[in-house]
């Protein structure tokens, strides 16, 4: 646990594989002009699960939330502020190099990249932080919701599978697809709606095998449909109904990929209320069928990423397991 005047922290490793650390973070500042200069010591992945950060490195300044994914390279340094919210907690995977490198090699086009990426000694992430796709909030909840099971005898073989699915997801979206925006936000919306948005995610993570409506994921937290969906979409870039059905059918590709369960299983545990409903959702997002994807694609990405497709020139993402 790390003290100050200003800021209280406390930062557990809650997993740990010779390929990746899972550290929970949680932070508690008592003042608004509180700063912390922090040095990033490796390769990892962040993703707050509550509150805001705000991130100065240089004259750059980056607001860290729930709508982003932040990236982390050796030897940054950050000014830290909490300026909004006082109470904050994060998942930080902080990954191996060797496996960043094995999962970037396969990505890796010289030409396309600009100069400060073509360094080969070095693996880089290309900017400080993404969009925090339904892909990647779900991966993420599936990460931290395992990494603190107890049954630990079956858990590392999983959480490995999860993370280098997720690292290969975030390095697709960096280098293959075209990212999808990062949604700007003021300071009156993190603080008024921020933690509403938080909360309509975590019931539908918690429930999307579930038949769920607007007007019950609105009740959550106390909108009406209308305010709730011009609220979520400003903040996510897509409709509750859009963001339950990534999660869901990126549910799906996980279960197709690493379990023996037949197609018509996967489709009710995922939330589909048909299996034709789901083979055909399946097929106009992913290009494939259930079936062919299962022995297609078993250890690789699908050929598009939050619905856009990626450049037919280039492969699709293996990695050995």
């Amino acid at each position: 646990m790390e003290k100050n005047m200003d800021c209280l922290h406390q930062r557990n490793i809650i997993f740990r594989s010779p390929l990746f650390e899972i550290i929970d973070s949680r932070w508690y500042s008592s003042s608004e002009h509180s700063r912390a200069a922090i040095e990033i010591q490796g390769y990892g992945i962040s993703f707050i699960r509550r509150g805001h950060f705000l991130f100065e490195r240089g004259r750059q300044k980056f607001d860290f939330h729930t709508q982003v994914v932040q990236h982390h390279n050796p030897g940054e340094v950050y000014l830290a502020s909490h300026p909004i919210i006082r109470f904050h907690r994060s998942t930080t995977i902080k990954l191996n190099p060797l496996l960043l490198a094995e999962v970037r090699s396969q990505l890796w086009r010289p030409k396309v990249y600009p100069d400060h990426l073509t360094r080969k000694d070095e693996v880089l992430f290309p900017a400080p932080m993404s969009a925090a796709v339904p892909q990647l909030d779900y991966l993420h909840k599936q990460v931290y919701t395992l990494a603190q099971a107890v049954d630990r005898e079956t858990r590392q073989l999983r959480l490995e599978i999860l993370v280098l699915d997720l690292v290969s997801t975030l390095f697709a979206h960096l280098y293959l697809a075209d990212q999808s925006p990062i949604m700007p936000l003021n300071y009156r919306q993190i603080q008024h709606h921020l933690w509403k948005i938080e909360q309509a995610k975590e019931f539908i993570h918690q429930r999307f095998d579930e038949k769920l409506s607007l007007s019950e994921i609105a009740a959550t937290v106390q909108l009406s449909e209308y305010h709730f969906l011009r609220l979520f979409r400003r903040f996510t870039g897509l409709t509750p109904y859009q963001y339950l059905l990534e999660v869901r059918l990126h549910h799906a590709l996980i279960l197709l990929r690493h379990t023996q369960k037949t197609v018509t299983e996967i489709c009710y545990e995922a939330g589909f209320e048909s299996l034709s409903h789901f083979i055909d959702t399946f097929g106009k997002r992913f290009g494939t069928s259930p079936s062919r994807a299962r022995h297609q694609s078993h250890h690789s990405l699908p050929e598009s990423f939050n619905g856009r497709q990626y450049p037919k020139h280039r492969r699709s993402i293996e990695y050995a397991f």
